[in-house]
């Protein structure tokens, strides 16, 4: 299985092997990149992963997995009182498989990557709920027939809940026409030829009517005098992280809060000229989320 697996990663990723140095360059700047955090150190504390496992799962579900997982853990050491009667069985070798996988996925977790996001660990929620139901029902077993179909009802009530809650935490996908990126990225359709040229941050709205669009990791002044764009994009995701305008300001009142990330207190200052008077550019659309500057027709080419 393992060779079948890595002939078909060559086959999908020839690269691998015709560009080999530049596999290993992008290894090492993820490795450092979530061994750190994006943009910047990031908490040390490993115990923080267990935080954002139970934002995942929420009190109940929590409380339900790790009754699961030590049920789970306790009726397969006290049925197997020898490493012959743990390994002889192929359900207890599923088992302890399973659970070795999650064990050493989340220490290696825990270890080695100080970016947490839920989707990091998303191979071994899976995992975690096969163990906890798994516990669940080897303790209900305990129970008479009628106690236990009363156990499994309650248990289909506890789960209600985790559904909604992920049905609402993603509701907001079916409304995407109307995040302010998009509607952002419309405005422009309405008010300026398909061939304006455009420089945005990243996470940006990019109409697949742009012919001159320049997304970026962060505008700056460098990307500026080298693009020479009509129109620019900021938003909160990619610029807001190093500053962005105050709570019930305007990008043109002056008024901005520096962020954490690295290099913050640059585009602080960047921020502050590019939005001032002398400016070659201009604030033509803005929202709580996103603000699009136009160059003035009486700037010479220059940057901020």
């Amino acid at each position: 299985m393992i060779l079948v697996f890595l002939a078909m990663y060559l086959a999908s990723n020839p690269y691998v092997l015709t560009n080999f140095s530049a596999l290993q360059e992008d290894l090492a700047f993820e490795r450092q990149h979530v061994g750190r955090g994006h943009g910047q150190a990031e908490a040390a504390n490993p115990f923080l992963w267990f935080s954002l496992l139970g934002d995942e799962f929420k009190v109940i579900g929590s409380i339900l997995m790790v009754l699961g997982i030590l049920a789970f853990l306790f009726f397969l050491v006290q049925r197997n009182k020898t490493f012959r009667e743990l390994f002889g069985s192929a359900v207890n070798r599923t088992g302890l498989t399973l659970f070795l996988f999650a064990a050493f996925s989340l220490i290696y977790l825990m270890v080695a990557v100080n970016m947490r996001r839920p989707r990091y660990f998303f191979h071994i929620l899976p995992v975690i709920v096969i163990l906890g139901f798994w516990g669940m029902q080897e303790l209900l077993q305990m129970l008479n027939e009628k106690w236990r179909t009363v156990g499994r009802g309650a248990l289909l009530l506890c789960i209600l809940p985790l559904t909604w809650g992920a049905v609402k935490s993603t509701a907001h996908i079916s409304d995407r026409y109307h995040h302010q990126y998009v509607k952002a990225s419309q405005w422009i359709e309405a008010n300026y030829p398909p061939d304006v040229r455009i420089l945005a941050d990243s996470y940006s709205y990019q109409s697949p009517r742009f012919t001159q669009y320049q997304p970026v990791f962060g505008v700056n002044p460098r990307v500026i005098n080298q693009v020479q764009p009509q129109l620019i994009i900021l938003n909160r995701t990619m610029s807001g992280r190093w500053s962005w305008k105050q709570e019930g300001s305007t990008f043109t009142d002056g008024k901005f809060r520096l962020g954490r990330a690295d290099n913050a207190q640059a585009y602080f200052q960047f921020h502050q000229q590019l939005f001032s008077e002398t400016s070659p550019f201009g604030v033509v659309y803005e929202t709580e989320n996103v603000v699009i500057l136009e160059r003035k027709p009486e700037s010479d080419q220059s940057s901020p």
